[in-house]
């Protein structure tokens, strides 16, 4: 005799309730452990750095990651932005990224993101605009407001706090780390700071340093599986920095350079106590450049360079040096080309193709060079001879210091250019070989206090190539100096008229 069921059972309703059960055990196993949603519930293979990155975020409140080049740090912070989204309800946090430029918050995490979200069937959905949302309600989004508009991040909360995370954070100014620490007062907030070790200068360097609080993760290049053999999927081996590119960087910036310590070996570099162009005045006007992209054309007619078009051409000819093109319209440098083996005929060809009745080539005329500014002359264009060696009574801004030659002269008139303390506006396009070229000559001090700049030769030794684009632009921006020392466009071994800077005015 079989019995019945009690009164009130509901098989369907306890194999749910069950489910439930299971799905909310998961849950919390994901929440304790962010690397095993990401594995479980994305299916994708985490790194062990990665894992480390995900564990601090899910114990400590704040987590900076100095990191080198091609080691899948925004394609992992874009995780932390899902995780958060999946494991917890609508309303318990909300999520805020941000970066430089609205160019780096949109293409890079936010591009990550949307995929994840439309492959994986996360809850809501993510707009072009850098925003997600589930139903009406605005969960996450990412901002790049202005530097000093601290405004944009303001007002800002959710049950259980907020997580910001800063991308690329060497380039993000004080004020909006200010303007985030304002937001992520409750206990469970977090502030994931990831980015190269690029300026000594930042805030992200006194995260990864001496201000109290962080976790600090550093990851190399040799952490990578290329060096350690570590086992991963070939698709994410292949994303992740790969032996042959070190080895290429060793050899194109040196071992020894800023640059090789930044984005190979992922740690800060000190400024060489004699160099002539610390790296971190570079980045400032890689940042001026991208902040200039980014402005609508009608703000770029208004606000944009105005004067004639210079070119600085470095004349490379037909042995190893490459022969550079660099453009300069006022203070923002539009286009840098570069050819190898080429003969002078075919240099001044592509000299007279870019250049109008109203813009300048300077052209370095040791050698070859002389080549390229005699056919320029004859077809009658505008170009100014630099003869490297050629003496000169040029101060420089403060009036106290001469120079060695003009070569010492014009890449220390590009120093002041970049100088922060002399209200910089110079917009250079973000390369890192550029970058490595100015940021590498030293200089020194010789008989009479007048400055000398390492040569070129001296410099190929200890960095294994010519400074080709960085000598353009320190020719293009020499074009003003040089009309004020040599008039009439032609140099004069003899010293010529000394004149100085001064109150921002050029006097004789």
């Amino acid at each position: 005799m079989s019995k019945e069921p009690a009164s009130g059972f509901d098989l369907a309703s306890m194999q749910a309730a069950i489910r439930i059960m299971k799905e909310d055990g998961q849950r919390d196993r994901w929440r304790r452990d962010p690397a095993a949603w990401v594995t479980e519930r994305l299916g994708e293979h985490v790194w062990s750095k990665q894992t480390e990155i995900l564990d601090s975020v899910s114990k400590n409140k704040l987590t900076a990651v100095q990191s080198s080049h091609g080691v899948g740090k925004s394609h992992l912070v874009s995780r932390i932005v899902g995780y958060y989204i999946d494991n917890y309800a609508a309303g318990d946090f909300f999520i805020v990224t941000t970066a430089p430029t609205w160019a780096q918050v949109r293409a890079i995490i936010w591009r990550y993101i949307g995929q994840m979200a439309a492959e994986h069937e996360l809850p809501g959905y993510v707009t072009q605009n850098a925003e997600w949302k589930i139903g009406n309600e605005l969960v996450a989004f990412g901002r790049k407001p202005a530097d000093q508009n601290q405004q944009g991040l303001q007002g800002l909360h959710a049950r259980r706090g907020v997580i910001a995370i800063i991308d690329e954070a060497s380039g993000v100014p004080d004020q909006i780390w200010n303007a985030i620490d304002s937001l992520t007062t409750t206990p469970e907030s977090r502030i994931i700071a990831v980015g190269n070790p690029d300026a000594v200068s930042s805030r992200f360097f006194r995260a990864c340093t001496t201000e109290p609080g962080w976790n600090r993760i550093k990851i190399n290049s040799f952490d990578t599986p290329a060096f350690t053999g570590e086992v991963v999927p070939e698709d994410m081996f292949r994303g992740l920095v790969q032996k042959e590119w070190v080895e290429d960087k060793a050899v194109r910036w040196g071992r020894s350079s800023a640059l090789y310590k930044i984005k190979v070996l992922g740690e800060f570099a000190d400024n060489d106590e004699f160099g002539v162009i610390p790296l971190g005045w570079i980045r400032l006007a890689n940042q001026r450049w991208l902040d200039y992209q980014e402005l609508s054309e009608t703000e770029k007619q208004m606000q944009g360079p105005r004067g004639r078009i210079v070119l600085g051409v470095d004349v490379g000819h037909l042995g190893e040096d490459k022969t550079v093109i660099l453009t300069r319209h006022g203070h923002v440098v539009t286009s840098i080309e570069h050819w190898a083996k080429k003969d002078t005929v075919q240099v001044a060809q592509f000299v007279r193709d870019r250049l109008d009745g109203f813009s300048i080539a300077v052209v370095d005329s040791i050698g070859v060079g002389a080549g390229v500014v005699d056919q320029l002359r004859n077809s009658r264009h505008k170009v100014y001879p630099f003869i490297s060696s050629a003496t000169t009574r040029r101060r420089d801004a403060t009036g106290t210091q001469g120079f060695a030659n003009l070569r010492a002269s014009a890449w220390w008139n590009l120093r002041e250019l970049l100088d922060p303390a002399m209200d910089a506006r110079l917009c250079i396009p973000p390369d890192d070989d550029l970058a490595a070229d100015l940021s590498t000559p030293r200089y020194e001090m010789v008989h009479g206090g007048r400055i000398k700049i390492e040569s070129k030769d001296d410099i190929r030794k200890r960095l294994g190539r010519s400074t080709d684009q960085g000598d353009a632009l320190a020719m293009a921006y020499f074009v003003e100096a040089y009309e004020r020392e040599y008039p009439d466009g032609r140099i004069s071994l003899k010293r010529p008229i000394p004149y100085t800077h001064s109150g921002g005015t050029w006097v004789r």
